[in-house]
């Protein structure tokens, strides 16, 4: 067993070199396989082991549409058919029978084709037939590694691999900035990209700013690309039981990774970064914060923060003392490095990255609270 399953299997984020990410992907272009099935012709039995997923649909390829279904495939499942998410819970872990038969019963009284994602002989997601695959296999070789080598002192910064997306992020240490405030606040440029294989995210390429004295980071949405999995309608023939990876190479997808490498690029030319900087000054001397505890905990409504979160925040903008919107901005950035897992850390990095783009009234309204 590698030890990216006995990770991912427990739970856990990955983080990994470069070498490492690029390896574990090519492992995962191996032993995927992707279907195209009619549910009313899906098998759906559960034991105390859990639920496998299978079909009849004859097919031509090594891979057979037969697995164990993952926990995110059991929520799109649940999803799709309309039963609610705790009872398809209770169900699967108290009544596994009546599971099977209420996810049968909709499969045939419902019927509609769906597209099925394996990895390693697992069920990974129960997709629309239009999802459009653009996997992180092809989209590193065709578009993010072609930037890394191109871009002269562009350094892999990160990567997080789990079940669900792939989160990387370089940096451009020679592309930086003393924002002026205070001495010694230097950001660097730097760019994020994430994609999810299995539905759970649309594909991004953002500006990511790196912050030298207190090593946060922060998501910008200036002038950053996002695509949604939404494609073509897969046609309704034999041979599109099976879907294979040489189906990525259309012509409308090689554009689409140029598209991302131009994205990359711009992510960490100097002008998409003298923008975000002239924004980060001009939040420094913003309206200062009235009340800390009331615009935190406005914050925390805003932006959808648990309560463990908000009060993250509230520390880290007293240990800083700085009350302007840059200064919230720093102390959620901060914040962010408490999170339990990375793709929460990113999804709070971001929220910073929306504070610093936020209208005036919006920031009004959180540096006014009382």
């Amino acid at each position: 067993m590698s030890p990216y399953l006995t990770t991912i299997r427990k739970e856990r984020t990955t983080h990994r070199t470069l070498q490492e990410l690029a390896s574990e992907l090519a492992r995962m272009q191996d032993t995927k396989h992707d279907f195209i099935v009619d549910t009313r012709r899906m098998s759906f039995v559960s034991d105390d082991d859990g639920s496998v997923l299978s079909s009849d649909t004859p097919t031509s390829t090594p891979g057979v549409c037969s697995g164990v279904v993952l926990d995110h495939a059991h929520g799109q499942i649940a999803s799709r058919l309309n039963i609610p998410k705790k009872y398809y819970d209770r169900m699967r872990s108290d009544a596994p029978f009546l599971l099977d038969e209420n996810v049968r019963h909709w499969f045939y009284k419902s019927p509609e084709r769906r597209m099925i994602r394996m990895l390693d002989g697992n069920v990974r997601a129960f997709l629309s037939d239009r999802f459009r695959r653009l996997d992180n296999y092809d989209l590193m070789e065709r578009s993010v590694l072609p930037a890394l080598h191109d871009i002269e002192g562009l350094e892999f910064h990160v990567a997080s691999l789990t079940p669900e997306r792939l989160i990387m992020r370089a940096i451009l240490p020679s592309l930086q900035r003393e924002i002026g405030l205070r001495v010694g606040d230097i950001v660097q440029a730097g760019f994020q990209f994430r994609n999810s294989e299995v539905g759970s995210a649309a594909f991004t390429v953002a500006p990511f700013i790196w912050k030298l004295d207190c090593l946060n980071g922060m998501v910008s949405n200036i002038g950053a690309m996002r695509a949604y999995h939404v494609g073509r309608r897969i046609e309704d023939t034999e041979e599109a039981n099976v879907l294979y990876a040489s189906d990525t190479l259309a012509s409308d997808d090689r554009t689409f990774y140029l598209q991302a490498r131009d994205a990359i690029r711009q992510a960490v030319s100097e002008t998409s970064f003298d923008q975000t900087v002239d924004l980060i000054r001009a939040a420094g001397q913003s309206a200062t914060i009235v009340a800390p505890v009331a615009a935190t905990e406005k914050l925390a409504q805003t932006y959808s923060l648990n309560d463990g979160e908000r009060d993250g925040v509230l520390a880290s903008l007293a240990r800083g003392g700085d009350l302007s919107r840059w200064g919230l901005i720093n102390a959620v950035t901060d914040s962010a490095k408490d999170a339990d897992t990375f793709d929460r850390q990113e999804e709070i990095e971001r929220i910073g990255g929306m504070l610093l783009t936020v209208a005036g009234n919006d920031w009004g309204a959180i540096a006014t609270a009382a």
